[in-house]
């Protein structure tokens, strides 16, 4: 249902396929819908909220050749 507040160092883009969820930021929110890219910077503090009535079903990438190169730090 949520991704916790969190940063890592590679770039990530979200690609929102189906649903409505709440891009958390560190001093801002936005709301996402089916159709939405979003790009987030590194080091960038960010977090993930459904709040549709449906799953929320989207894409993310980093531009890195293996998920060990992806290092999440979640606030605490």
């Amino acid at each position: 249902e949520s991704l916790a507040l969190h940063y890592h160092s590679p770039k990530e883009v979200y690609i929102i396929k189906k649903g409505k969820g709440l891009l958390l930021q560190q001093n801002k929110t936005e709301t996402l819908k089916a159709g939405d890219v979003v790009f987030i910077p590194e080091d960038t503090l960010h977090g993930l909220r459904n709040i549709g009535e449906t799953v929320l079903i989207l894409h993310w990438i980093f531009p890195t050749n293996s998920w060990e190169e992806v290092k999440y730090n979640f606030l605490t």
